[in-house]
C-alpha cells in the first residue's frame, strides 16, 4: 500500500475525496521525496507500512526489512510500551497527537495524525517527526511530554551537566552560565571539564557542537518543566 493511496480523515471530515486524484497522488509522493522530516505510516495495530528516506536512514533500517513489522521493532526498548499504546489511542480516538520527548539522545517531536483509506474500513496513522527547535510548530495540537526517554549518548552525564551543556551551547560564558545556574564560575568551569572527557570533546567549540546536534540549544529554557534535566529523573537515570 503505497502512502499516496492515504486520505486524511477528522471527526469533520471522515474522508478527504480530492476532485484530481492524479494531482492528490503527486502530492503525496512529494511528501515523501521532498520533507526532511522523519516521515512513517503506521497501522492501526501499530505495525510499519511506509516512510519516507529520512525516516528509514532515522530508524535504521530499509523498506523492505521494515514493511509489516511492529514499529516497535525499531524503537529503543525504554520508550516501546509508551509510544506504542500512543499509537493505539491516536487509532483508536481517532484525533491528533503531540508528543515531545527524547530518542538517541535528541529531544524530538513527534506528531500523529490518524488517517483513513476510503473503502478500506482501517485506520492509519501518519507520523511527522523532527528535532525540536525554536519556532517549531505543533500544528496547533496540544504538547504532551513523554514520561519515558531514551537519552543515548547523555545518559552518561548527570542533570547538571546536560544543563550546562545546553548552556554552552547556547554561545553563554562561564561567567552567565554561573549566573543562570546560581553556581560559582569555578563549579560551572569544573562541569565543563567533566563534559569534555565524557564526550571527548577538547575544548568548547565541540561542546557546542555536541549540544546543537542532540537539541539541546532548543530546550525551552523558561519553562522549567521542559529543562532537559527532567526526563533523566522521570526515567529513573541518575
Amino acid at each position: 500500500m503505497m502512502p499516496s493511496e492515504f486520505a486524511p480523515s477528522s471527526p469533520a471530515r471522515p474522508t478527504l475525496r480530492p476532485e484530481n486524484p492524479a494531482l492528490w497522488k503527486r502530492a503525496c509522493d512529494l511528501l515523501f521525496t521532498v520533507v526532511s522530516d522523519y516521515v512513517t505510516l503506521i497501522d492501526e495495530h501499530g505495525v510499519f507500512v511506509d516512510a519516507n528516506e529520512a525516516a528509514l536512514e532515522w530508524l535504521g533500517t530499509t523498506r523492505e526489512d521494515a514493511m509489516g513489522k511492529p514499529i516497535a521493532t525499531f524503537l529503543p526498548p525504554s520508550i516501546v510500551q509508551e509510544r506504542t499504546g500512543l499509537y493505539t489511542r491516536c487509532a483508536r480516538e481517532r484525533e491528533p497527537v503531540c508528543l515531545e520527548g527524547y530518542i538517541g539522545g535528541v529531544l524530538i517531536q513527534c506528531n500523529l495524525r490518524p488517517f483513513s483509506l476510503e473503502g478500506d474500513g482501517g485506520t492509519y496513522i501518519l507520523c511527522v517527526s523532527r528535532p525540536v527547535r525554536p519556532g517549531l510548530s505543533d500544528g496547533g495540537v496540544p504538547t504532551s511530554r513523554a514520561q519515558t526517554h531514551d537519552m543515548g549518548p547523555l545518559a552518561k552525564l548527570t542533570d547538571r551537566e546536560i544543563e550546562v551543556l545546553g548552556h554552552i551551547g547556547r554561545g553563554l560564558t562561564t561567567a552567565q552560565i554561573a549566573k543562570a545556574m546560581h553556581r560559582s564560575v569555578k563549579t560551572i568551569e569544573w562541569h565543563r571539564v567533566s563534559l569534555g572527557n565524557k564526550l571527548e570533546a577538547s575544548n568548547r567549540v565541540e561542546l557546542a557542537r555536541f549540544a546543537i546536534r542532540y537539541g539541546l540549544t532548543s530546550v525551552h529554557a523558561d519553562e522549567p518543566e521542559l529543562e532537559v534535566a527532567g526526563p533523566r529523573t522521570l526515567d529513573g537515570a541518575k
